[in-house]
This record gives C-alpha cells, sequence and structure tokens, in this order.
C-alpha cells in the first residue's frame, strides 16, 4: 500500500469492490466444482440427511464425504467460542457445547436458551444474566435451563435468589443429580431451613456456598450452628456442604476443605 496517497471515498469503495469480488470468486469456484449425485438413496432421504444434522461430528464426516451435503446446508462448525462479545452474545445457529464458561460479562436470558442446554459443566464468573427487560434472571430458572448440567460454578454470578429459591431448585428433577454446585453472592433471603432439610438426604451433590457481606446476627448464628455440625461431626451419612460466611472461623473452613476437597478440585 502506498502510504502517501490519502485514501478518499472513492479509493475505499473501489477496494471494497475488489474485495467483495475475490470473496464471491471463491464463493463461486466452490459451487462451480459441486457436481450432481447419484446415490442409491430417494433424493428426499438425502436431502432430510442434508437439512438434519443430528451432531456436529456427524456433519462433519458427511460434508468431508460429499461437496452436495455443505451445499444444501452450508454450516460452519467451530469446536469452541472464545469471546462473548461486549454487548451480548453472539447464538450460533444450533450448540452442542459440552462446556460453558463465560466471564466478565452481561448475558441475555434468551441467549442462554440456546447456550445452557447441552452443557454438562458450567463456568461463570463476574456475569450478570438478565431478561430483556432488565431485570435479574432467577437461580432456579437459570438451573432448570441446564438439563444435561453436573458441574455448576457461579462465582460472583448475579442471578436472583429469594426466600422461594430453594423451594423450586428442589423441584427441578436434575438439581437433585448434580455431582458440584458452587455458588457465591448468595443473600441473606436464601431460605438456610430448606437447603439444610435437603443437604441432611443428599448423598449425591458436593455444595459450596458462599454468602455475601453484611448478613445479620441471626442468620450468621443459623449459619454457624450448620457448619459447626459439619465440622464436629465424625462421620456422615450424608454429602456435607462447604459454607463461607462473613466473620466465620477460616481456620475450621480451611481444615474442612483438606478434608472434603478432592486433591486438584477447584474452588470459586
Amino acid at each position: 500500500m502506498d502510504l502517501s496517497k490519502p485514501l478518499t471515498s472513492r479509493s475505499i469503495h473501489k477496494r471494497k469492490a475488489q474485495d467483495d469480488r475475490v470473496i464471491l470468486s471463491k464463493h463461486d469456484k466452490f459451487y462451480a466444482t459441486v457436481q450432481r449425485q447419484n446415490f442409491s438413496m430417494p433424493d428426499s432421504v438425502t436431502f432430510y440427511m442434508a437439512k438434519n444434522p443430528k451432531t456436529a461430528e456427524l456433519y462433519q464426516k458427511v460434508i468431508q464425504t460429499c461437496k452436495y451435503f455443505f451445499a444444501k446446508n452450508s454450516i460452519l462448525v467451530i469446536s469452541s467460542l472464545l469471546s462473548y462479545g461486549k454487548n451480548g452474545a453472539y447464538v450460533l445457529f444450533r450448540l452442542d457445547a459440552k462446556v460453558l464458561s463465560i466471564s466478565r460479562h452481561d448475558v441475555d436470558y434468551y441467549d442462554l436458551l440456546h447456550l445452557l442446554p447441552s452443557a454438562e459443566k458450567i463456568f461463570m464468573m463476574n456475569v450478570t444474566v438478565k431478561y430483556e427487560n432488565g431485570s435479574i434472571v432467577a437461580l432456579e430458572e437459570f438451573v432448570s435451563m441446564a438439563v444435561k448440567a453436573k458441574i455448576i460454578r457461579l462465582n460472583s454470578t448475579h442471578l436472583s435468589i429469594t426466600s422461594e429459591t430453594m423451594k423450586y431448585l428442589l423441584q427441578i428433577p436434575h438439581f437433585g443429580t448434580l455431582c458440584l454446585f458452587l455458588i457465591s453472592n448468595i443473600p441473606e433471603s436464601f431460605d438456610l431451613d430448606t437447603f439444610y432439610a435437603h443437604m441432611k438426604k443428599n448423598k449425591l451433590t458436593k455444595f459450596r456456598l458462599v454468602f455475601n457481606h453484611p448478613i445479620s446476627d441471626a442468620y450468621k448464628t443459623r449459619l454457624e450452628a450448620i457448619f459447626n455440625e459439619i465440622y464436629e461431626t465424625e462421620i456422615h451419612d450424608y454429602r456435607p456442604a462447604l459454607i463461607k460466611y462473613p466473620r466465620g472461623d477460616d481456620v475450621k473452613y480451611n481444615r474442612l476443605v483438606d478434608k472434603f476437597i478432592t486433591k486438584g478440585e477447584i474452588l470459586i
């Protein structure tokens, strides 16, 4: 490029037109090599196969065998979505992601309808999840969309938690099949008694709950009672939760971490 000559509006449009011709020529070159195929199956069957790929892996194999399938249904398959965009997600035609990791972004509820259902591991840090009207999405609504999740880690992620949240979570069938559920920013509105009753029966899910500051003395006393019961019990016939709260005993907490956390397991 000759930097001594200033770019004019005319030269910019001319260059854009040249670029468009290059792109189009590559497109035309590909489709010019697509030939009519005589499959042993009826045309309706091959057309259905092209338009309805079951998985990304199957689609990749099919288009590698014959250009017909890509010509009929041109989908670009990506292995990971690294950038979420400052102003919201770029939702693709279809997502089969097994791992979903988002940090430091506002996320729209309707984007999550595409992102969450296939995810088995969900990691969100410093994320605010909002409805279109700007209100915060409820935690139970978030979990209800994660139908295949086994691990959910929500670190400093803003979701609405009320006195009814725990009750609603227990009504979600797959909540009881989670292997790991870690969440911070829990307010005092969270129903401790309902959670405690569930914890005493829970034999599968590892819970780590981090409560917000400030909390009232009465709420802290109840947290402390549950924490001390877990700490002082030698053998549990349930899966005890790790509970962290303001002005709690860090020495005892770290001992519980050493006792209950598997080596290499990441905490929030």
